[in-house]
């Protein structure tokens, strides 16, 4: 599973309209959770599956740990359990 970038702006200007978590549920994408990034106009999906092996130009593969984001969108219990089940 990858946490997947959602980049709003990008989308836009591709015409891709819409909340991002509809955008990515139209693109056949399952995910966990959803964590909002308002300062850097994105969003975090986080354990992604059923995406394509060449994802669209406003989705971006990032490595980061959930627990990272604690307290900037996510609680502790939730970026544990985000955590856990993307190492199962």
């Amino acid at each position: 599973m990858k946490h997947l970038r959602f980049d709003i702006k990008l989308a836009y200007e591709l015409k891709e309209v819409g909340h991002p978590k509809h955008i990515m549920e139209k693109h056949g994408i399952s995910f966990q959770h959803e964590t909002p990034q308002s300062i850097g106009e994105c969003c975090i999906f986080w354990n992604c599956e059923n995406y394509p092996s060449e994802l669209s130009p406003f989705l971006q593969s990032v490595p980061v740990d959930p627990l990272d984001f604690v307290g900037i969108g996510l609680t502790q219990e939730l970026a544990e359990e985000i955590k856990a089940q993307g190492e199962s």
